[in-house]
């Protein structure tokens, strides 16, 4: 007697009830196959693509698509956001802050520091002082350089950069006149200033590393790049600087450069007020101050009494008077006059003098 033939559920099968069904995650493709869903399908029936039920259902897309969302990947049977992203909600993965290498909760919540080495724990991940993330390393800003992991320090004022020390230069923040890095040093005779090397007092370039001695610097120049060439004026608010012609003069035509106070000042005759502008003195002031009519000297020195408190100029001789014409002193006495006309002097519409000339 033959036995009878075995009555088996295929592969991935299980009998429920009289029935052969496929077991969760598979499918029948054949009469007798039981096939494999996707791994996004928790259930399919049709086929591997059409899912019924999800793997994921909370953070998927609705059957039959079940659909990781954008920027995560399926792992086992959960959608895992990438890395440097994080659900912001069940369907969604949003970035990290740039300094986070991972994060949750929050886009600056961070679970981990994209620069493990140089930027302090999470949460805050943040560059130390005086630095700033490039890429995902943290870089000391120019001008500094890491002294410890996490401590951006100054270089030398006379490294633009530096990496490893402070006075190693990398660069140097004068690279036409320093001489080369590491060193970066200034020409003789020179001082660094904001960043540039100027030759002191007294020197110019005659090579761009060389600072030689003036040996000629007009007395009006407070700098010259050469002898006899200014590059500064000495009373810089009053005078200007041709530079094509390296000459300091004064702005003012009735002004001229005192060498002993180093200002330009008002010429023989003429005053500054607060106007900054020379003005003429009036007679009998040979020299003035303040204003037209305050003398400081006056026109007839010799034959004048100068009153120091009133600024006034009288003439010695009482009978004589001052002729502005001439500007000195008169007396009618040498005239044969046979009659007098009397002229009133006016400047700049004030009467100063009446004057009697003697005629024959």
């Amino acid at each position: 007697m033959t036995a009878a033939p075995a009555c088996a559920c295929p592969a991935n099968g299980s009998l429920v009830g009289n029935i052969c069904a496929c077991n969760i995650g598979y499918y029948y493709s054949s009469t007798t196959v039981c096939s494999a869903c996707l791994p996004n399908c928790a259930s399919c029936d049709l086929n591997a693509n059409t899912c019924n039920t999800c793997a994921d259902p909370i953070h998927m897309s609705a059957a039959p698509d079940c659909a990781c969302p954008t920027n995560a990947v399926l792992v086992g049977n959960d959608c895992v956001c990438y890395i440097g992203h994080f659900y912001s909600s069940n369907s969604v993965c949003s970035a990290c802050q740039n300094n986070c290498h991972t994060c949750s909760i929050s886009s600056t919540n961070c679970l981990s520091c994209v620069d493990s080495i140089n930027m302090p724990a999470p949460p805050s991940c943040a560059c130390p002082t005086n630095s700033s993330l490039l890429g995902t390393i943290c870089e000391c800003n120019p001008g500094y350089f890491f002294s410890s992991y996490t401590i951006c320090s100054a270089c030398n004022s006379n490294c633009a950069t530096c990496y490893t020390n402070q006075n190693v230069c990398d660069t140097c923040v004068d690279p036409i006149h320093m001489s080369a890095a590491p060193i970066c040093s200034c020409p003789a005779y020179s001082t660094l200033i904001a960043g540039t090397c100027v030759c002191n007092p007294g020197y110019y370039y005659s090579t761009s590393t060389t600072c030689s001695p003036i040996s000629q610097c007009p007395p009006q120049c407070a700098q010259c790049s050469s002898n006899n060439f200014c590059t500064a004026c000495n009373d810089p608010e009053n005078m200007y600087l041709n530079t094509a012609t390296g000459t300091c003069r004064c702005w003012d035509p009735y002004a001229s450069f005192n060498q002993t106070s180093g200002t330009c000042q008002c010429i023989q005759g003429y005053y500054m007020p607060s106007l900054g502008v020379c003005q003429m003195c009036s007679p009998p002031c040979a020299q003035c101050s303040s204003s037209a009519t305050l003398c400081t000297e006056c026109d007839d020195v010799d034959n004048m009494n100068l009153n120091a408190t009133t600024g006034s100029c009288v003439c010695k001789d009482s009978n004589s008077q001052f002729n502005p014409w001439v500007k000195a002193c008169q007396t009618n006495s040498s005239c044969n006059c046979t009659h007098c006309e009397t002229i009133t002097y006016n400047y700049n519409n004030i009467t100063y003098f009446n004057i009697t000339n003697n005629y024959n």
